[in-house]
């Protein structure tokens, strides 16, 4: 079985280590592995990425907040990148979230 198979059918770690471990040999040759986008550069892009399952949860959270706040942007007719849009998010709630209209 070929690695990527052998990996997306694995369903656990252990399973992952077990066929990291069997293929030993293909991971540990310099010239299968290449650089993303075959730029050498990209290690920005990958180190991007969330290295703590925390913050990347933080940030799922965030982005789904920000979600809700540019759908209620388009609900009112405000172009979300406009001037007319709230500059930050607590404008943005105070905006769009009042106490009295329900949308709480």
């Amino acid at each position: 079985m070929r690695l990527f198979e052998a990996l997306f059918d694995a369903a656990t770690e252990t399973q992952v280590d077990a066929v990291l471990k069997r293929h030993a040999e293909i991971l540990h040759v310099a010239s299968n592995w290449h650089p993303l986008d075959g730029n050498e550069s990209n290690f920005g892009v990958v180190e991007n990425q969330q290295s703590s399952p925390i913050a990347s949860l933080i940030e799922k959270i965030t982005n789904s907040i920000d979600a809700i706040l540019m759908r209620r942007c388009y609900e009112a007719g405000i172009e979300p990148t406009s001037a007319a849009a709230p500059r930050t998010m607590e404008a943005a709630i105070k905006a769009f979230f009042h106490k009295d209209s329900g949308s709480w």
